[in-house]
């Protein structure tokens, strides 16, 4: 799977051509980007896809592909943006032949060749420009130019913004992390509390054995793209939530803006797991298993259903198998569900202090307990976003704002000081009610604090 495709953030949103009211235009500029794409190349064939839906409405507006840039001139410079976009965003050698095919082709006027061989300077900026590699081919001594500020390019400002975020994001190696558990622990939720939007099904849907990467995009450009045996760069949520039966390997690919509220400045991956106790698929433990064996992972988070703790068979085998197989990785214990707990008859600090106790037994290298309720989080993440609620989620969401406010329920105080101060400090600059009492919940509910754990590492 080409897994960096799923991390580039789109420009759609700002694009001149949403303001282009000539059908013909936009036909013609789809026309364009299909004539100079490449075929083979599956980014280039779902972005025409998505450019497709996005600007002209649909698959059933005829498009025939065009060399020409008649009647589009004024789009030159997003024209070329998006060819080079499409199919050669991290491919300058390639890029170079597309930019000379398009002035070859295009029936441009060479006066305006010079601008646009300075974009290419400017969006691949490594490279020498058409002049200085011709000098250099007909063994002319060339001096460069000293140092200036890049030329600007009022019409494509906002693109190259985007742009530029893409290729330094795309230029680091994500920080992976392991999220792993036995069935029914509120993995896959925890993980949709933490990123902010929901992008995967939880175990109380038919899943299969598959193991989810889910990477942070660097700008939230309203789109989710999966990989999942067919890429699609718009993917609706019964699309993030069906896996497709093709996809005979036993990866899918995920690409999202993750919504931290302390902001996320880094490439990173969620890697879901698949139940390691599934007794209906054997599959789900062995999948599991072995991506734990390869250490191909920086963090590890174990999640357990604060329920039971991990005094059952099932957590005991399985946190020997993580203690002889991540050694040397750093692990998370986050207890979920403490929502369920009843003060009349648990006692939350008890109950942490016993998981406390059980866990150095294993002797993971660095470990540390989290209590949260990550159902409570995911909720709260949808009302600080704005995202809009059902009846009953609303219903959901102050019904668990007041329980966490209780001082026996409110997890903020297990811990650290230092996590605890700037969970204070973000709460108490918001001004906004509604998102302030989100916040509060965010941080009582232990998904704010849990971020920062996490953010630690990255």
């Amino acid at each position: 799977m080409e897994i960096n495709n799923v991390v580039v953030s789109l420009y759609l949103q700002n694009h001149p051509l949403i303001q282009e009211s000539n059908i013909e235009k936009r036909k013609n500029y789809l026309g364009f980007l299909m004539y100079y794409s490449d075929s083979e190349y599956r980014f280039s064939d779902a972005a025409l896809a998505l450019y497709r839906r996005f600007f002209l409405g649909g698959e059933n507006v005829p498009v025939e592909p065009r060399a020409s840039l008649s009647g589009l001139f004024e789009y030159r410079f997003c024209l070329w943006m998006d060819v080079w976009f499409i199919n050669a965003l991290r491919d300058a050698a390639k890029a170079r032949v597309l930019h000379l095919r398009m002035l070859r082709k295009s029936g441009l006027s060479d006066r305006y060749h010079g601008r646009l061989d300075r974009l290419y300077q400017r969006l691949y900026p490594r490279e020498k420009t058409t002049q200085e590699r011709s000098r250099s081919i007909f063994g002319l001594r060339y001096r460069p130019a000293p140092a200036k500020s890049p030329d600007r390019f009022p019409a494509v400002e906002d693109l190259i913004a985007v742009w530029e975020c893409n290729r330094k994001w795309m230029e680091q190696s994500p920080i992976k992390i392991v999220f792993t558990a036995n069935m029914s622990a509120g993995k896959s939720t925890l993980i949709n509390a933490l990123i902010g939007v929901k992008a995967n099904k939880s175990q109380s849907m038919a899943c299969t054995a598959k193991l989810h990467y889910i990477y942070n995009k660097p700008i939230n450009d309203g789109f989710f793209a999966e990989d999942d045996h067919v890429l699609n760069l718009d993917a609706d949520n019964n699309t993030l939530m069906t896996d497709d039966e093709e996809n005979t390997s036993n990866n899918i690919s995920v690409g999202i803006y993750f919504r931290f509220v302390s902001g996320l400045s880094v490439p990173c991956c969620f890697l879901d797991t698949p139940g390691v106790n599934n007794s209906l698929d054997v599959l789900h433990g062995e999948i599991t298993e072995s991506a734990i064996k390869t250490g191909d992972y920086d963090k590890l988070v174990y999640i357990v259903n604060a329920d039971g703790g991990i005094a059952t068979d099932d957590e005991h085998r399985y946190l020997t198998f993580l203690s002889e197989n991540a050694v040397q990785k750093p692990v998370i214990i986050a207890v979920n569900k403490i929502d369920r707990f009843r003060s009349e008859e648990d006692d939350i600090r008890s109950s942490l202090k016993k998981i406390h106790q059980d866990i150095v037994q294993y002797r993971f290298r660095d470990s540390v307990v989290c209590p949260v309720s990550a159902y409570a989080g995911f909720l709260a993440k949808m009302v600080y976003y704005g995202l809009e609620m059902n009846e009953n989620q609303q219903d959901e969401y102050d019904l668990y704002c007041l329980m966490f406010k209780k001082k026996e329920y409110c997890l903020l105080p297990y811990y650290p000081e230092d996590v605890r101060k700037i969970c204070g400090e973000i709460t108490e600059s918001e001004h906004d009610p509604m998102r302030k009492r989100a916040l509060q919940l965010l941080c009582n509910c232990g998904v704010l604090p849990l971020e920062f754990i996490i953010k630690k590492e990255i």
